[in-house]
């Protein structure tokens, strides 16, 4: 099942991803906000495979830059390289597919191509339609969940899941 889980910042979507990720066995990653000081001070990217690597950072160096954060799309490739070798009988797991991520141009091809060949893919995207690739996925999900931080905390999203699923 094509599944897609979209939402505001903040609106719980990691949260979901890394509880599914609990329950079962995907290969994939999640986008984990860093904090300092109380402050978002960037994202890394975790795998399901052990790998943490830094996404983005306030302050640091790079030619990309979402917002206040400057992005690091090169650290993206492992994350590649291994989703690139999945069977297509593989549950994957990808969040997020937003404006950072997509500033890797071949990470991009390999979500349009996991998307058309897999069976069964979690992803998450932005609320808004940044990118065609994010629109596409929008329209061909199986399942569409958007949260809000009401949904998410009571758990309304989970409980739907498993009826139906």
């Amino acid at each position: 099942m094509k599944i897609v889980i979209t939402g505001s910042p903040r609106s719980g979507k990691t949260t979901l991803v890394k509880e599914i990720l609990k329950h079962i066995d995907a290969v994939g990653f999640y986008t984990e906000e860093i904090r300092r000081a109380g402050r978002r001070y960037g994202f890394d990217i975790v795998t399901t495979w052990g790998e943490r690597l830094p996404l983005a950072r306030v302050g640091s160096h790079s030619p990309f830059k979402v917002g206040k954060y400057v992005v690091f799309p090169e650290n993206l490739k492992p994350v590649i390289e291994k989703l690139l070798n999945v069977s297509p009988n593989t549950t994957v797991v990808i969040d997020e597919i937003g404006k950072m991520e997509l500033l890797n141009i071949e990470f991009a091809r390999v979500v349009e191509k996991l998307w058309q060949e897999h069976k069964d893919i979690i992803v998450t995207i932005p609320i808004k339609d940044v990118h065609p690739l994010i629109k596409d996925i929008r329209h061909s999900a199986d399942k569409l969940f958007n949260l809000d931080r009401e949904n998410i905390s009571s758990k309304k999203v989970l409980k739907t899941k498993n009826k139906e699923g």
